[in-house]
């Protein structure tokens, strides 16, 4: 009994101190982030999982390279051997007299170390090495198309959540509009100047209306936690982002595709993946050529017999030799499949220029046709609000119906809700050409917006 209270009396306190703190971490306000188009494309680059997996083939395509710097660097390797005999038995002296038994025991030791050094191998390793290189430029264009496809996920969830939060608005405008209306309604009705049913009608108007602003404000929470995601934050804290200037972007289509060609971070990842090919090739037809090579060697032995002083007796060599492969099978092999590699690089190159050139004409195209999506989105809300203001005075006047009312309300909302789209449509398209024409490395630095 006396233990079980001890228990308690350790425990109790512990329990109660525990609950405190988790009670205070959870009414503590959580740390937050606030986050421009700037900062969203610098930790895009530095932070995405895929750049780190990236830059860490690219710390494997190095270590590559002094992989095939070794075959010309010396090794150099020690050995110790230690033994002991002891032998039991009668002999013959030199006299022919035959001896009784006698036990005979001697120790011997060895010391070694050899050393290797190729001295010219006829460029086989230069050639590896040179093929190292090439695979070290292809892994530094691989971090380049994952910096620039991160920067452009990241980028684009950035507006979206910059287009839920105005969508957030929009719908928050309705709701004042359906509540005012609702109060309106209300009012008439209770005065006798309207029947019931427009209260009720304007009600039912009014509840849609937060069900839609609730829905907006779930996308918003649901996006932000994405945008936090692809930039390796903790998707539980609050993110706050910070509007800024749009992306300028040319949609003349022929200057597009160029410049993709020219500047996608993914074509030049190909052309380097074909050198590295062709680098591959020659280091593989290299592996016929003789190397010459100097070997030496040095070694101690100390000896020592049971009555009989010690002895230490030392011995070295140096040796230069030349290996010719006469014949081996895997070197033909290694041929093939590099050339192989080589024309499957090739094909790879040719699809991957055709490709960009193609998303090149499809993005610019889209960013004309967003741009255009906007400015007539923006003129069917002005005309939209101006109808809903008619709509409202008509009412007011005695003149219009309840119905008019919310017709006008729905088209003012799904006009705003239009204009909130299309401009999101706008920065998406203009991310995208961006992206296909490989220049988000620019992103931040001029103003994006709609192409004209």
């Amino acid at each position: 009994m006396l233990f079980c209270t001890r228990v308690l009396g350790w425990v109790l306190p512990a329990l109660v101190v525990s609950i405190v703190r988790l009670a205070a971490a959870q009414t503590s306000p959580r740390p937050s982030v606030s986050l421009s188009l700037d900062e969203v494309a610098r930790r895009a680059r530095s932070d995405a999982p895929s750049v780190l997996q990236a830059f860490a083939r690219l710390r494997g395509a190095e270590a590559q390279v002094y992989m095939a710097q070794t075959p010309l660097l010396p090794t150099l390797s020690a050995s110790a051997t230690g033994s002991a005999f002891v032998s039991n038995g009668s002999f013959v002296s030199s006299a022919g007299v035959p001896s009784t038994n006698a036990t005979t025991v001697a120790g011997w030791g060895d010391v070694t170390g050899n050393f290797r050094w190729t001295l010219w191998d006829f460029g086989r390793t230069a050639l590896a090495v040179r093929a190292a290189r090439s695979g070290v430029s292809t892994a530094l264009q691989n971090r380049r198309a994952a910096e620039s496809s991160a920067v452009l996920l990241a980028a684009s969830l950035y507006f979206t959540v910059l287009g839920d939060r105005e969508l957030i608005a929009s719908a928050t405008e309705t709701v004042r509009q359906r509540q005012r209306q609702f109060e309106i309604s209300s009012g008439m009705v209770e005065a006798g100047s309207r029947p019931p049913i427009e209260r009720t009608r304007a009600d039912v108007a009014l509840s849609a209306a937060l069900l839609d602003l609730t829905a907006a404000e779930a996308n918003y929470r649901a996006d932000s936690a994405l945008l936090a995601v692809a930039l390796a934050l903790d998707p539980v804290m609050p993110i706050e982002v910070i509007p800024g200037a749009h992306v300028a972007v040319i949609d003349d289509l022929a200057l597009a595709a160029a410049a993709a060609e020219a500047h996608r971070p993914e074509v030049l990842a190909a052309q380097r993946a074909v050198d590295e090919a062709e680098a591959g090739l020659v280091a593989a037809r290299a592996g016929t050529r003789p190397s010459l090579f100097t070997t030496a060697s040095a070694g101690a032995r100390y000896t020592e017999r049971l009555g009989i002083p010690g002895a230490l007796s030392e011995q070295g060599s140096v040796n230069i030799g030349l290996t010719v492969p006469l014949y081996d099978p895997t070197l033909s092999a290694n041929v093939r499949a590099a050339a192989a590699n080589v024309a499957a690089a090739r094909a790879t190159e040719a699809m991957v220029r055709a490709q960009a050139r193609g998303d090149a004409v499809q993005a610019a195209v889209q960013a004309h046709a967003a741009g255009v999506a906007l400015e007539q989105s923006e003129a069917l809300a002005r005309g939209a609000a101006a109808n809903l203001q008619q709509a409202e005075g008509r009412y007011a006047a005695g003149a219009g119906t309840l119905l008019e009312i919310v017709d006008a309300q729905a088209a003012d909302a799904t006009a705003r809700v239009a204009v909130v789209r299309a401009r999101w449509q706008v920065e998406l398209a203009a991310l995208r050409l961006l992206g296909v024409v490989g220049g988000l490395d620019r992103l931040g630095a001029t103003p994006i917006g709609p192409a004209r």
